[in-house]
């Protein structure tokens, strides 16, 4: 969807349920998440990956009316369907899963997870206003490739749409995401692991202002 209004986050902090390990404490860290200041720079993703059917919808449900902040960026991690129903003004699609004419005709800001030249391309194709690309380095709950920096710089180099880094980024590679030239960076563990979230983004955003 075009909307002109919207800015494209450069601090995205990522609300998993299966990291969080209980319903309690991902519901409590998107209700704490609510105190982000009222910056459309920031964003927030919620994704639940071990539910379907009606349980998946439940927790939709319950996270978007958690989430009491109206300015900042606040998405859906998962199928256009379960967006649309449970009332989210955003959709973040995992790259097997974008949706070509679903992302051109809804009425929702979309967004692709891409690891590959090809997925971006069809991330593009499908009119997304960006794309997260990950793992960049290798993330701390769970075993994957990174791609490294130059994984990283070889995909912003060649896309059209902004690029969001995301996979074991800490404070201290932030001037190497941003001179990769990603519009911006993700954040999951962090955030998840993190006495206080709120404290945690800000920590980071100060950082990456910081070198602009």
């Amino acid at each position: 969807m075009s909307d002109p209004t919207f800015v494209v986050p450069k601090v995205l902090a990522i609300v998993d349920y299966d990291y969080a390990g209980s319903t309690t404490k991902w519901l409590e860290t998107i209700r704490r998440l609510s105190d982000l200041p009222n910056d459309p720079s920031i964003g927030v993703q919620v994704r639940v990956k071990s539910q379907t059917g009606s349980d998946l919808l439940d927790l939709a449900t319950q996270a978007q009316t958690s989430f009491k902040n109206e300015v900042v960026y606040f998405g859906w991690n998962g199928s256009l369907d379960i967006c649309r129903r449970a009332g989210y003004k955003a959709c973040h699609h995992p790259e097997h899963a974008i949706e070509i004419v679903g992302c051109q005709l809804a009425s929702v800001i979309q967004s692709a997870s891409v690891h590959s030249t090809n997925a971006l391309r069809h991330a593009e194709k499908a009119g997304v206003s960006f794309a997260i690309f990950a793992p960049v380095f290798q993330p701390k709950w769970k075993t994957v490739k990174p791609s490294g920096l130059s994984g990283l710089k070889g995909i912003v180099e060649q896309a059209a749409i902004p690029i969001i880094a995301l996979g074991g980024i800490t404070e201290d590679d932030l001037p190497q995401i941003n001179a990769s030239g990603a519009h911006g960076f993700g954040l999951l563990s962090q955030v998840m692991d993190a006495t206080d979230p709120v404290n945690t983004i800000m920590s980071m955003q100060y950082r990456w202002n910081a070198l602009h």
